[in-house]
C-alpha cells in the first residue's frame, strides 16, 4: 500500500520540514494519519534508494510489527 498523504509531509528537500512535521502530528491526533503509515512511507524510500548502500540492515517487518 502506498501512502499518498506521506509525501505532503516527509521530503528530504523540503526547507519546510518542521511545519509539515507539526501537520503531521495534527492529523496524527486527529486520525488522518498513522504511526504505520509513516514507517510505510520511509520504508519505501530506502527500497527506492537502495542502491546508495546507505543502510546495512532494514528490519521492515519487525518495523511494520510495533
Amino acid at each position: 500500500m502506498k501512502c499518498l498523504w506521506t509525501s505532503e509531509y516527509f521530503q528530504a528537500d523540503d526547507l519546510h520540514y518542521g511545519h509539515d512535521l507539526q501537520q503531521y502530528h495534527t492529523d496524527l491526533l486527529n486520525g488522518k494519519a498513522t504511526c504505520s503509515d509513516a514507517v510505510q512511507f520511509y520504508l519505501q524510500q530506502i527500497a527506492s534508494q537502495k542502491s546508495l548502500n546507505a543502510f546495512v540492515n532494514v528490519y521492515e517487518e519487525e518495523a511494520l510489527a510495533k
